[in-house]
């Protein structure tokens, strides 16, 4: 309908033109008004929608970012764990002082118990499991070393000069008396008598208390070395040396699959 029609409805029905075509271009105004805001609505969603999505993308790679640092001190912290723990051991066997790297291995320990919760906290529950695994036996090599150096200096105590009365005399009882308790304690043995193994130990440990440089807790060490062998010479600790690489594979594998999962992360391609 053109100006020219609507002047003839406007003559027809007795309304001045003049009304009836302001009437017509309001109407057509608020029309063109309604289809801009429709067009305004949509670019604002579409707009939010990029920026909900940029936003999400981010918080995922900032995540990934924190589960990666996460991933990677907790393998440090385990293989520090493990190499201060050596270097003790080593220095027992040398019959160096251990006092700084006691304290070396006790911060090494914290550090790889921090780190382990940090793993659990971030998850997911696969990689929570192999870490725990990985925490575990790493702290059972550590504390297995920790006793076999303890061991190696107790005895070097043994054998060292003391400045005590008759100590050669006691001295040799003592190591006597430990070398019987070890032949009388293998239960492989055909003559294995659970007595007189009771009577060895016994004989042991007075012997060691007459030396007077021992501890109880020193003395125990020391029999039960003697019954059971050295720490480091169980089966536990040769499997639990065997297990730890293989376990920290695994924890690498199940990393890489949390982290491939949640896509790449800034700078780096796509796989």
């Amino acid at each position: 309908m053109d100006l020219q029609d609507l002047g003839s409805i406007a003559a027809a029905v007795g309304v001045p033109a003049a009304v009836l075509v302001g009437w017509w271009q309001a109407r057509g105004a608020k029309a063109s008004a309604r289809a801009g805001i429709a067009q305004a609505e949509a670019t604002y969603q579409a707009a939010l929608d990029a920026v909900r999505a940029e936003a999400s993308t981010a918080h995922a790679q900032w995540r990934r970012g924190i589960q990666r640092e996460a991933y990677a001190a907790f393998l440090l912290a385990s293989q520090k764990l493990t190499d201060s723990s050596r270097r003790l051991l080593r220095a027992s066997e040398d019959g160096a002082s251990i006092d700084d790297l006691q304290t070396t291995v006790q911060e090494a320990r914290n550090s790889l118990l921090s780190a382990s919760l940090v793993v659990s906290l971030e998850g997911p529950d696969a990689v929570a499991r192999a870490g725990n695994v990985v925490r575990d036996y790493s702290l059972l090599i550590v504390s297995i070393e920790l006793e076999q150096a303890l061991l190696n200096i107790l005895r070097k105590k043994l054998a060292a000069d003391q400045d005590v009365p008759r100590w050669p005399h006691f001295q040799v009882r003592a190591q006597e008396a430990l070398g019987q308790l070890e032949v009388t304690a293998d239960e492989s043995l055909d003559t294995y008598d659970p007595a007189v193994e009771r009577q060895a130990r016994a004989a042991a440990s007075q012997a060691l208390v007459n030396l007077s440089i021992f501890t109880s807790d020193e003395r125990g060490v020391l029999l039960d070395a003697a019954k059971g062998g050295d720490p480091t010479d169980l089966v536990d600790y040769a499997s639990t040396h065997v297990a730890l690489p293989a376990e920290q594979k695994k924890f690498i594998a199940a990393a890489r699959a949390e982290l491939d999962f949640a896509g790449p992360g800034p700078g780096e391609p796509s796989r």
